[in-house]
């Protein structure tokens, strides 16, 4: 799902990228201020080249998904994606960029 979601980023098919949305997500942001807020926001998920993908924790209704996203110039970042399972399945209910502060000894 979290790849559908980037190979439409890729395509340039915000609207088809909007589908992997979850519902609150959809009722937040209609389809243009979606590909606003991603562009502007997210911009390496919006031109991503690909993903590697880390742990996981899933509860059955909700995950967590570590996403390593890399451009095609090699830049990447870190990303939890945060699913929620709805009726139709796992949707995209928020994405947040990790942080890493660096090891202090």
């Amino acid at each position: 799902m979290i790849d559908g979601q980037l190979a439409a980023f890729r395509a340039g098919d915000f609207a088809q990228a909007y589908t992997f949305a979850a519902a609150e997500i959809r009722g937040m942001f209609p389809v243009g201020v979606f590909e606003t807020m991603v562009k502007s926001g997210y911009p390496l998920i919006a031109h991503s080249a690909k993903a590697q993908y880390g742990l996981a924790f899933d509860t059955g209704a909700e995950a967590v998904i570590t996403v390593r996203v890399v451009g095609a110039d090699e830049t990447s970042v870190e990303y939890q994606y945060m699913l929620k399972k709805e009726t139709s399945g796992w949707k995209i209910s928020g994405v947040f960029e990790v942080k890493s502060e660096g090891l202090k000894v």
